[in-house]
């Protein structure tokens, strides 16, 4: 068992990889992912042979350079705050409505934007 763990590291490899992927999909934070790809990448260095070290040393690496330059471009994406992007109840601030039923504090009814 050890021995076939052993000349098939990139298994753990892919499985450390679903694992944090599986982070990312609770956490959103894309810390995650990023590890991912660093893990993804040392195990194409597994797969091809490479020793157990420069894995480690190519994982770290894809990891940080991922983490320093990719995550934060992508979240400046991810949180813009254009109009375009705004979804829910963002998307409604600022349109006017109008008084479809008399409208309190518990009931009414409001159309906004052709919507009711």
């Amino acid at each position: 068992m050890i021995e076939w763990f052993g000349e098939n590291l990139w298994a753990a490899w892919l499985a450390l990889c679903f694992i944090l992927l599986m982070f990312e999909v609770f956490s959103l934070d894309l810390i995650f992912i990023m590890l991912a790809a660093g893990a993804v990448a040392a195990g194409a260095v597994a797969l091809a042979g490479g020793a157990v070290w420069a894995q480690l040393l190519v994982g770290g690496v894809v990891a940080l350079l991922m983490i320093g330059a990719i995550r934060p471009v992508a979240l400046k994406h991810l949180k813009s705050r254009s109009p375009e992007t705004l979804t829910g109840v963002d998307r409604l601030t600022g349109i006017e409505a109008a008084a479809v039923e008399t409208v309190t504090q518990t009931s009414g009814l409001a159309e906004v934007d052709g919507d009711t």
